[in-house]
Parts: C-alpha cells; structure tokens; sequence
C-alpha cells in the first residue's frame, strides 16, 4: 500500500481527526504500527469525550439535586 500521511501537516490533520471521532477517511495509517498507533489514539478520543461527556451530565445532575433540597 501506498502512504498517504505524507508530511507533518498531514499527520496532526489525521490525528485530530482521529481524536475528535470524525474520521474523515481522507488519511489514514497504511503500516502495522500505524494502525496500532491509530488504534490508541481512537480509543483516547473516546474515553475522552466520554469523560467530558459524564462531567457536563454531573453538573445538570448536580444542580437539579440542589434545587430539590432547597
């Protein structure tokens, strides 16, 4: 297979795309240890977007506990 990840622009462009869980499909890893590395960096995006996600869900449970005790 042929690299497409050519220069360190396209790098960062496919890891936050990576990261953030959009996944455009434009760049993507060709060898084993990129895909190993692509792997890793996916299961970041969604271990972080899910912390972010349960945080911002704590605040309105939070609040909405609150209200009730008052």
């Amino acid at each position: 297979m042929k690299s497409n990840i050519k220069s360190a622009e396209d790098a960062i462009w496919w890891t936050i795309v990576t990261v953030t869980t959009v996944g455009y499909g434009d760049k993507y890893p060709v060898t084993t240890e990129g895909r190993v590395i692509g792997i890793l960096v996916m299961v970041a995006g969604v271990g972080l977007f899910g912390t972010y996600t349960g945080f911002i869900a704590s605040l309105f449970v939070g609040q909405n506990r609150d209200e009730k005790k008052q």
